[in-house]
């Protein structure tokens, strides 16, 4: 489908109309006098989200096992595949 004349098209119906939830929930959180002007049309939940704390990991390697000893080792299998 090609449209040739949106223009048209809009005046006859074809529109949709859609809420910007995101916008509104910004604007309700940072304008209390908004939040009275609207309270008739939005109900306002407040709700609390706990994040459980993550397990830390040390990524720290030993120092026989370092980074240009795994490299070297790579060079030396490839080597020897050769």
């Amino acid at each position: 489908m090609q449209v040739l004349n949106i223009e048209e098209l809009l005046k006859r119906g074809f529109v949709k109309y859609e809420l910007d939830t995101d916008a509104l929930q910004n604007a309700l959180l940072q304008n209390t006098k908004l939040q009275k002007e609207l309270k008739p049309f939005v109900e306002i939940v407040k709700t609390k989200e706990t994040t459980p704390p993550k397990a830390k990991v040390n990524l720290k390697r030993s120092a026989n096992n370092t980074q240009a000893d795994e490299l070297l080792q790579i060079v030396e299998n490839q080597q020897a595949a050769a």
